[in-house]
């Protein structure tokens, strides 16, 4: 009886839509509820109470007078937390205490609450706050409520809303707290329930994309898949990502890409050694609209185009008179200070490979495409890594900025 009496007034799809829980069509089912919010089930009691006082109502309408159902609902509808709050309200005097349902609920088989030392009496073992709220509920008798509310949110499903995860997600956590484990299930719920998603994977230390690549999701997608490690041979044939072969040279997408490639060095600047001046800044920037805007560009360009005897000198004063005699003399602190650092970034010979050449794969198609692109990077250093995660970053977002456009 118990039990029909909580499902009946207090459905399974009343508490999803009240903890927020609801299953929609675009939510990304991670696990179970394991942790109640206090003020989640503080909510549900006073949705519980409130019904149970509207069907007493009800009932005294229907039969004028109090009925075995009116006394059934009475035992079971328990307090709110507002209702518990006038137990240690000392302006509420003895003589008004018939007034507050609170003071007959608490110490029924006393008799209830009837003077001022009962209450201090009561105050010295509960205070005003939300654990001793429920463990007054249990106390007196509504155990099997409360029971009841923690069982059925424990049933909820817990999910990420994938407007949300649109938005950007971040998940801090110790090591070895799951936070691995958590991106996995994300990543395979995503792929199951939107096929048609393009979604990319930067691994740095190489376990999960190789977790995913070997899923069985994944091998019946296996036409979605691209993989890429630098290292899978040994280095023997590296995979090429060109960020700078724009299949679209026109002046808005030249725009979006420097904007975003301005970004990536000044973070990649940054951590290697220390944040670019301005003037190269300036610099890079103007470099790189000339290099992108006439097309064939890759890495190994900018840094032709900022060597001390750059064949492209002249082309690119013509493009820009910042390119001038004084730009490419020897001792330029702005361009030598450029050209250095750059030069350092690309020490390790897979990186630059990977960087420099012509693309062996085309990473907007793959996006536009409904692809799953796996990078892992475990064999990079961390600069080498930090690096190449920018540029690759960088590239993602100026498709999709064209995409938008």
């Amino acid at each position: 009886m118990t039990k029909e009496i909580f499902t009946t007034l207090f459905p399974q799809t009343d508490i999803e839509h009240h903890v927020g829980r609801e299953t929609k069509d675009d939510g990304i089912p991670i696990g179970r509820v394991t942790d109640v919010d206090l003020d989640t089930l503080k909510g549900l009691f006073n949705i519980w109470c409130s019904r149970i006082d509207r069907c007493i109502a009800l009932d005294l309408e229907a039969n004028l007078r109090p009925s075995s159902r009116t006394d059934l609902l009475y035992a079971y509808r328990g307090f709110t937390f507002s209702e518990y709050r006038a137990l240690f309200n000392t302006h509420i005097a003895p003589e008004e205490f018939a007034h507050y349902s609170i003071f007959t609920q608490v110490r029924k088989d006393k008799g209830g609450i009837t003077s001022e030392k009962q209450r201090l009496d009561f105050t010295l073992n509960y205070q005003l706050n939300d654990e001793d709220y429920i463990k007054l509920l249990v106390k007196e008798g509504y155990k099997d409520m409360v029971d009841f509310f923690y069982g059925q949110i424990g049933r909820l499903s817990a999910s990420l809303p994938l407007k949300k995860i649109k938005q950007h997600t971040l998940v801090i956590a110790p090591s070895g707290s799951g936070k691995s484990e958590l991106l996995r299930t994300m990543f395979y719920r995503i792929q199951k329930k939107y096929p048609k998603f393009s979604m990319v994977m930067i691994d740095p230390h190489g376990d999960l994309a190789l977790s995913i690549k070997k899923s069985s999701l994944t091998y019946k997608q296996k036409e979605r898949l691209i993989y890429i490690d630098p290292y899978i041979d040994n280095g023997v044939h590296t995979p090429t990502f060109n960020p700078f072969d724009l299949n679209d040279t026109s002046e808005q997408t030249v725009q979006h890409a420097v904007e975003q490639f301005i970004a990536a060095f000044e973070e990649i600047l940054t951590r290697e050694g220390g944040k670019p001046t301005e003037n190269m800044v300036t610099v890079l920037e103007k470099a790189l609209y000339f290099i992108l805007g006439r097309g064939d560009a890759s890495l190994n360009t900018l840094m032709v185009l900022l060597s001390p005897n750059s064949p492209l000198k002249e082309e690119a004063n013509e493009f820009d008179p910042i390119f001038d005699d004084h730009f490419y003399k020897l001792g330029n602190k702005t361009r030598d200070g450029l050209f250095s650092r750059l030069s350092r970034l690309l020490t390790n010979p897979t990186l630059r490979r990977m960087l420099g050449g012509a693309s062996t794969f085309d990473l907007q198609h793959a996006l536009n495409n409904g692809k799953i692109v796996l990078f892992d990077l475990s064999g990079f250093g961390e600069m080498a890594q930090v690096t190449f995660g920018n540029f690759l970053v960088a590239s993602i977002k100026s498709y999709v900025r064209k995409r938008k456009k």
